[in-house]
Parts: C-alpha cells; structure tokens; sequence
C-alpha cells in the first residue's frame, strides 16, 4: 500500500476527488472503497486482486493519493514528507 509515506489530510476525501481514470475508478468502486482513508487501508497485494486492477491501475491510484495528499499539505507538513522520503 502506501504506508511509508506520510499521507495527510484525507479523512472523509472520497475517492471521486482522485480523479482517477474509468478503470481504477470502477475497480475501487466495485469493491465498496468509498474514501482515501478505506483505500489507505488496503494493502497493494489486495488491490491486484480487485477486478480490472494492473501495475497500470495500481500505480495510477498510489500517485493519485500522494498528488492529492501532498496538494493538501500545509509547509509543516510537508517538510515532514520530504524528510521521510529522503530519509526513509
């Protein structure tokens, strides 16, 4: 999934606001992933096993989340981020 990443401020950010493309969107959907938070909950090994879900998918979903979170971001909080990237 996406843990090792710092991911803020997604709690009740539905996943409508990802703007994913058709595909992924579907799969999530298809698998009652409603939220940002339901799908940081999922790991990535599950999300190969939803219907319709490639590298191609997967890969678009996990930058979707980190785009947004980081879109979303105040300075504090992102300075955090890069310290971890880096760091990690």
């Amino acid at each position: 999934g996406l843990s090792g990443f710092p991911v803020y401020n997604t709690k009740g950010v539905s996943i409508d606001e990802l703007n994913l493309g058709a595909r992924a969107s579907n799969g999530l959907k298809r698998a009652q992933v409603k939220t940002v938070d339901d799908l940081l909950e999922i790991s990535s090994a599950d999300l190969y096993k939803m219907r319709n879900m490639g590298v191609k998918s997967v890969r678009e979903i996990k930058n979707a989340v980190l785009n947004w979170s980081y879109e979303h971001m105040n300075y504090r909080q992102r300075e955090e981020f890069w310290k971890e990237v880096l760091n990690g």
